[in-house]
């Protein structure tokens, strides 16, 4: 309701202003009152430019930090993946992750199928069977190339460090190993 108020107030205002210009005032004057009227517009222009601009850029940074954010969550992911399948768990200390990562390796396998022949009371079956062979080992820090994973654990643009809790979960009968990298807003 007041909002009315106020847009009929400016309206009988300019009314008035317009009013004792061009009755009061000399013409003589009036390219001086053009001026500065014209300077008010662009100020009152760019006031609302900037009153628009604002929560479009602060979105834009809001983004830019959620995103390195995101980045160190993702690392941090892919390095407990990486200790679970080599190891067999997660890791809760953040230093003993980022040792893990300098100094742990892949085991690179190769899997293949093999046939043979068994003789099953006086019948011959075939059978297969899977052999798993190591072929290798690659770096896991390959995989942490470009990457800052030594400062994962740090919070972008803030002191503060991710809290990790690792746990387990109950579903169905099946006991599933989980873990949760956080930080209090």
């Amino acid at each position: 309701m007041s909002i009315f108020i106020y847009i009929i107030l400016a309206i009988v205002g300019v009314a008035a202003m317009a009013y004792a210009i061009v009755n009061f005032i000399p013409k003589k004057i009036h390219w001086i009152l053009s001026l500065v009227f014209l300077g008010l517009i662009v100020y009152l222009t760019s006031l609302i430019y900037g009153g628009v601009m604002k929560p479009i850029n602060f979105d834009k940074k809001k983004k830019a930090r959620y995103s390195k954010v995101i980045d160190n969550l993702k690392m941090i992911k892919d390095a407990q993946i990486a200790h679970r399948k080599i190891v067999g768990g997660y890791v809760v200390k953040p230093q003993d992750l980022v040792s893990f990562v300098d100094t742990a390796k892949f085991a690179l396998t190769q899997v293949r199928t093999e046939e043979y022949t068994a003789r099953v009371n006086g019948l011959d079956l075939k059978k297969e069977r899977r052999v798993v062979d190591t072929i290798g080992y690659r770096p896991l820090i390959e995989d942490f190339k470009g990457r800052d994973y030594k400062k994962m654990f740090t919070v972008p643009n803030t002191s503060s460090q991710f809290e990790m809790v690792v746990d387990s979960v109950d579903k169905a009968g099946i006991v599933s190993p989980v873990f949760r990298a956080r930080v209090d807003k």
